[in-house]
């Protein structure tokens, strides 16, 4: 028996890390250490990095793909949609501005905008680009409508100017770079 122990006790350290310890995270929470520069698609590396949320790397890669094509929409949406996530909302909104400049029909450059501009106070700016999205959409995306529903319900109850607009919403991530606007318990269903 006294071998059988010895034997447990080497292969767990074995499993130990540097410290000495055995790193139990899950996988999903590992740095990621990644060449964002050496990808070979960085529109869909940004992608999968916005969705494994590394928001700064897939920043850097969505900018690498306007080395290439400095006014493509799906480039500039990916950049704006990265720092949205990065909460650098005055860079986000440039980029986002720029990519629906660029292509006047992309449903998420408009319902990202208008995700930035909500969260910045312009609630009149966010209620007209949720509105051009929603259009555009044909309220086909549940997504869209609900930003726009909620945008709406923004401006009915209060009376007031945009800037003086508050309340208790948050941002919901739902991947490839889109998100929803939501009130309510962040843990709860909203």
């Amino acid at each position: 028996m006294p071998m059988r122990a010895l034997l447990a006790i080497l292969l767990l350290a074995g499993c130990a890390g540097p410290d000495g310890f055995a790193d139990l995270r899950p996988t999903g929470e590992r740095p990621l250490t990644l060449d964002v520069d050496r990808a070979v698609d960085p529109l869909q590396t940004g992608h999968a990095l916005m969705n494994a949320g590394e928001h700064e790397l897939a920043r850097r890669s969505f900018a690498r793909a306007l080395i290439d094509n400095p006014q493509d929409p799906r480039a500039l949406v990916g950049v704006g949609s990265a720092n949205q996530a990065l909460g650098r909302f005055k860079q986000a909104e440039r980029f986002l501005r720029a990519a629906v400049e660029a292509d006047p029909r992309s449903i998420v450059g408009w319902n990202n905008l208008g995700v930035v501009l909500h969260e910045q106070g312009d609630i009149v700016g966010a209620e007209a680009a949720f509105r051009l999205a929603f259009l555009l959409d044909s309220g086909a995306s549940p997504d869209v409508t609900r930003n726009f529903n909620m945008a709406l319900a923004s401006l009915e109850q209060t009376g007031e100017t945009p800037a003086t607009v508050e309340g208790d919403f948050r941002l919901v991530p739902l991947g490839h770079g889109r998100y929803f606007l939501t009130t309510g318990d962040p843990e709860g269903d909203g």
